[in-house]
């Protein structure tokens, strides 16, 4: 008898993230968490997709970014800097503090045109790949600088991750 392991998907979860209107920052260290989801094994992976939607006349050139904040693993495990895993607006301390936090830089980004209320997709981005691990407990945190806040209906923004996990067969 052989036996293989295949990733399959189980379940889907949708975060919250009250990116509606988020303000655009030149510096792109000011946006916006989401609520955590907690690894409750044995998952091999989590796939993070969602869509972000632009406001009204956005500058051609900028970027969304969407980083990965995991919780700490030593000692009492908590979230680094700013971050405490609940749908909130968020100021990171710098770049180089974000960069400490997420060394591979965002987990996605989007360089955006000039056209309005324009959508821009995440698209099944896999969280192992980032970390070479699955965090106990982990986040997102959006930022851009598009020059406009983004559109501003809530039901316009959308994330998710879905959970995948090993099988044998």
């Amino acid at each position: 008898m052989s036996v293989t392991t295949r990733p399959t998907k189980e379940t889907t979860v949708t975060l919250t993230m009250g990116v509606a209107s988020l303000a655009s920052d030149t510096n792109r260290l000011a946006g916006r968490e989401s609520t955590s989801w907690v690894n409750s094994g044995p998952d091999f992976d989590f796939a993070i997709s969602g869509k972000v939607r632009v406001g009204s006349s956005p500058t051609a050139g900028k970027i969304i970014q969407l980083w990965p904040i995991a919780k700490g693993a030593l000692g009492t495990p908590t979230f680094p800097d700013v971050f405490d895993g609940t749908d909130s607006n968020e100021t990171v301390t710098s770049l180089n503090v974000l960069l400490s936090i997420c060394p591979r830089g965002p987990i996605w980004q989007a360089t955006i045109d000039s056209t309005s209320s324009r959508d821009y997709f995440i698209n099944n981005v896999p969280l192992l790949r980032y970390f070479d691990f699955v965090p106990t407990e982990c986040g997102l945190f959006l930022a851009h600088d598009t020059g406009v806040a983004l559109d501003s209906t809530a039901g316009n923004h959308e994330f998710s991750v879905t959970d995948v996990f090993a099988t044998s067969t």
